[in-house]
């Protein structure tokens, strides 16, 4: 009878240290799968960053966009245009501009008896003052005539080449 207290020790003993082993198996599993703990507490404090939205919540925000900027890029798109009218006259005018000047260089540039001064026709003839004053009247009044009949021209060419104002595609 003294074998058995003895065995059932010894296998007392033994299963103690299964159970210590198995614990201590079971510690180590529990401190590699928790190690990652902190990771894991960040990764599930996370919001949802891609996520499935439904279609209509979709619509709704395209929508809104459009009203919120559909207004802004019209009225860009009028200061646009009216700029380019601005733009477009100004180079109208300048062209003009450009034009009756060069025909007024053009005009100046003729020597012909009729642009020489008075002063070398008194010298090189002998005229009358009254019919050189009367010649230097009708000098001015022919070169006022040029200038109108240059700046009639003009005008009458901008109305022919006038452009109707230019238009958003979206407008037509």
């Amino acid at each position: 009878m003294t074998s058995l207290p003895y065995n059932s020790l010894a296998n007392c003993i033994a299963s103690l240290r299964e159970s210590v082993n198995l614990l201590d198996d079971s510690l180590n599993i529990l401190n590699q799968t928790t190690q990652d703990i902190p990771r894991i507490k960040n990764v599930l404090l996370t919001k949802r960053v891609f996520g499935l939205i439904p279609e209509s919540d979709l619509n709704n925000a395209k929508q809104n966009f459009q009203i919120e900027v559909e207004p802004q890029v019209n009225s860009l798109m009028s200061r646009i245009d009216k700029s380019l009218q601005v733009l477009h006259r100004k180079h109208t005018k300048l062209q003009n501009r450009y034009e009756l000047q060069s025909v007024r260089l053009s005009s100046s540039k003729r020597d012909s008896l009729g642009d020489v001064p008075l002063s070398r026709i008194s010298k090189a003839k002998n005229v009358d003052e009254k019919k050189l004053a009367r010649l230097q009247i009708l000098r001015i009044k022919k070169e006022r005539l040029k200038y109108t009949l240059t700046t009639l021209n003009l005008q009458e060419r901008t109305a022919r080449l006038n452009v109707p104002s230019l238009r958003h595609p979206e407008n037509i």
